[in-house]
This record gives structure tokens, sequence and C-alpha cells, in this order.
């Protein structure tokens, strides 16, 4: 009986000294089908700590009280919470607490609005608010809006009542979503990222735009467990998409030249080095000096206006594939699960009159739209991923030379200047039905 009791004492003695301590949380998060999903936040509830989840689902948290609650949640799936109970020290082994989450796909996001192509909804209008950005998060939108002079960050449901706000002491000029799902503020020299929680919105990182652009930016896409990249070569006139594989090797998916944007730079090139003559100069006493450095001043002018239209080669995954948009041979190539090249078709309507060099993806559907102008008015048409050709048109009816035109959920979203709201920018959506 005696070495019952001391056995017992030193096993509330053994959990005590457990439930001081810090204990490991060590946890997997899979879908329906039990496949990994990487870049899932991870948060304990009512605290700022957190994190997010590895290419292979896993993610390790420190934890210190029991019993506490962990949240997890993803852009794509519904969110979920368990509560880890005293009764779980029990199952510690090694100072580590494992548990998993199985989280399921959203069917429809932002979908509680009823709206048809004729009816067009104003979403966002505070007198001398002016929206400059916005994105769409999990079921919400994320305004990055300037309301009394001050930038602030709101986060509004489908009801469009406020969650969470932050002012910024910051310029924001737009919002940046990359290939990790993690969203940022731009400014004209530095990016800043948010991160957001029980507690609220805060800004966690910044880094100067050079460094940004240089490591973060060229990420594109992440394919099953695989990041796909874009480098601009040639003056940023030749796209390079690659990836890494399993070995870090680098594998190159595709290389889109553009040769008249090409012939183009070299002309550029050509024009400056004559500019560093000193026969040529604006500066010269030689009228003919003079008036051959404002010729070639005038068309470097006409080549620098012309690099700033060339048309992107966007990449989209659709369907656990990658589609990659080749502009200058009027092409769409394809590459399935494993990155292999599947098949390619035909595009045609960078041709026709009044595309505005622009695609738009609608993630959630998985459908792409080519945007075009006609006068004043925007239309967006949908392509066919098979055959590359036009599906069904629509019209953004009611206004002239809407901005950040956005498709999510069969739902397009975009920035108007307000006339009734003394030229500020507006937000309103129109159903794509």
């Amino acid at each position: 009986m005696k070495r019952l009791v001391i056995c017992i004492i030193l096993i509330s003695i053994s959990f005590l000294g457990i439930s001081q301590s810090r204990t490991i949380i060590k946890g997997i998060i899979t879908d329906s089908s039990g496949s990994p999903i990487s870049n899932t936040n991870v948060t304990i509830t009512n605290t700022s700590k957190g994190t997010t989840t590895s290419y292979d689902g896993i993610f390790y948290l420190s934890i210190k009280k029991f019993p506490s609650s962990i949240k997890v949640s993803h852009i794509n799936f519904r969110s979920e919470t368990t509560r880890l109970k005293k009764s779980d020290l029990s199952e510690i082994i090694d100072d580590t607490l494992r548990i998993s989450f199985k989280l399921n796909k959203k069917v429809n996001q932002l979908n509680t609005f009823e709206i048809n192509s004729a009816k067009i909804e104003l979403l966002y209008n505070k007198p001398f608010v002016s929206i400059y950005d916005y994105q769409f998060y999990e079921d919400n939108l994320l305004l990055l809006l300037k309301e009394k002079r001050t930038f602030k960050i709101k986060l509004m449901d489908s009801d469009l009542n406020v969650l969470k706000e932050l002012p910024l002491a910051i310029d924001g000029t737009e919002l940046y979503k990359d290939c990790f799902g993690n969203s940022h503020i731009m400014t004209e020299d530095s990016v800043y990222q948010l991160w957001i929680d029980s507690l609220g919105i805060s800004l966690i990182y910044n880094c100067s735009l050079e460094k940004f652009n240089m490591f973060l930016n060229p990420c594109q896409t992440k394919h099953n467990k695989t990041y796909i990249f874009k480098q601009l070569i040639a003056n940023s006139q030749t796209s390079m998409f690659y990836y890494l594989n399993e070995n870090k090797d680098v594998k190159y998916l595709k290389r889109i030249r553009n040769e008249i944007a090409e012939r183009y730079v070299r002309k550029k090139e050509a024009i400056i080095k004559k500019l560093k003559q000193p026969s040529i100069s604006k500066m010269s006493e030689s009228k003919a000096a003079v008036y051959g450095a404002r010729d070639l001043g005038r068309m470097l002018h006409y080549i620098d206006n012309l690099l700033t239209h060339i048309i992107e080669n966007p990449l989209f995954s659709i369907n656990n594939s990658i589609y990659i948009f080749d502009h200058p041979t009027d092409s769409c190539w394809v590459f399935d699960e494993n990155l292999l090249f599947n098949r390619s078709f035909y595009i045609d309507y960078e041709s026709k009159r009044g595309w505005d060099k622009e695609l738009i993806f609608d993630e959630v559907e998985e459908k792409v739209y080519a945007k075009f102008k006609k006068g004043s008015m925007s239309y967006l048409k949908k392509i066919n991923l098979n055959t590359g050709e036009f599906i069904e048109s629509y019209k953004i009816e009611k206004h002239t030379f809407p901005t950040k035109i956005k498709i999510h959920n069969n739902i397009v979203y975009y920035l108007h200047k307000d006339h009734y709201n003394h030229g500020n920018m507006s937000l309103f959506k129109q159903g794509l039905y």
C-alpha cells in the first residue's frame, strides 16, 4: 500500500512538472484525401503565437498552458479549432504531443450575395474614403484604403461588417499575395507582410522592394509540393519558367522569347551608346549635334513607351495542371501534375481589336478571362481552356474605365472613381451568370 501511494505521488509530480514546462506540439494538416496542406496558418487562440505548415503539412508549436485551443486556417479550406485538455498530457512522448487536422475544401466563397449580370452592387462607399486596393481573404475582403488622411487595412465580412482594422504609419500603394498565400502591403520602396489572427492585424516583416523583387516576386505558384518560378532576362523581355526538384536541381519548364521586344532593347542600347559620344550632345555648340541628340532622345522615349506595353506571359495552376500563356507564339502550353508537357492549343485573342493585354484568373472556379476595352467600357471574355476560343462574353454594365478588375467565384469586382463620393475610388461588384 505504501509503495502504491509513493507511485501515485511520483506520477502526480511528473504530470505537474509537464504542465508547468513547455510542451512541443507537432501537428500535421491534410485534406479529405490525406494530402498534406502547406502554408496553413496555425495559431494558439487568444495569443499572438502562431506558425505555418511546411510543404509536407507539418508544423511545430511550443505551448505552456493547458487547456489551450489551436486554430488552423487556409484560404482554400474551412477553418478548424481543437482544444487541448489536461487529459492530453498523458499522450505526451519525449515532451512532444502529436495532433492532426483534416480540413474540408471550401465549395463557395463570397457567395452570400444574390446577384446577376444585370445588377451591380456598391460594396464599400464612405464619404471622403478612397480605396486603393483589395484582396480576397478566406470568406472575407481585405481593403487598403485612406480614411481621414490615414492609410488603413480593413478586414470585412460578406455583410460588410468591419471585423478587424489596422491604421498604418506607411503610405501603401497596393496589396500583393505571394505564392505562399501571404498578403503584403507595397510602398514605393518597401514591402510589409500582413499577419491576421484572432487578436487583429499586424505587420510582422518588411524588406526593400529590390530584395522582394529578387527573392519572393519570382515565385509564381505552388504545384503539389513544387514551387514554380519566373525569371526575366534580356532586359525583362524573355521569360524563363523553372522549378526545383527534390535534389534542389533547377529544371526549366518553358522559355518564352519576345524577339520584337529584344530588337527594341538592342536599339535602345545602341541609342544610349550614341548619346554618350562627345560629338552628339544637347549642350554642344554645333546645331547638328544638338538636333541629332534631340532626335535620338525622342526615339529613346518612343522605344521606352513601346517596352512598357509589352504583353505579359502569365502562368496559372488549373485542375492540377500548369497553363503558361505564350503570347509571342499565340499558344498556351499545358503541363501535367508531374510537370511534363501534355499539350498546347492556339490562342488568337491578342490579334483581336480591343484586347487590353490582360488575363484575369478566377482561382475558385479556375476560369481564365481576357479583358477587352471598347471606348470607355470593359468586357470580359471567358477562354475555353481546350480550344482557346471564347465561350462567353460579359460587359461591365454601369461604369466606365473600371480599374483593379478581379474575378472571384463568378463575381467580378472592380474599383471606380465615384463622382457621388467626391471623386474617390469605391468598390463595386457584378455577377457573371
